[in-house]
């Protein structure tokens, strides 16, 4: 017997979803941060992806922004030199 169709089946899978976009979203973000990407760099690849992904991806992109914003704030590390 599949569950796929229960309400409660598709929340858990709904949150899944979420949760790994949002832990990718963070990696991806860290990386960029240690690779020395600067602000606006970042900021030009939220809105091709908004343009791209449409309203969609509204979501993901405040939680980019809100981790972004916490990146910021740490202080520099060896690594983050501002690439050429």
């Amino acid at each position: 017997m599949s569950h796929t169709h229960d309400a409660g089946s598709l929340a858990g899978f709904r949150e899944l979803r979420e949760r790994m976009n949002a832990e990718s979203i963070s990696y991806h973000l860290v990386r960029c941060r240690e690779e020395g990407v600067r602000r606006d760099e970042i900021f030009e690849s939220f809105s091709v992806a908004l343009i791209v992904g449409g309203s969609i991806v509204i979501p993901h992109l405040r939680r980019a922004v809100a981790r972004w914003s916490e990146l910021e704030q740490l202080p520099p590390q060896p690594a983050d030199q501002p690439r050429g």
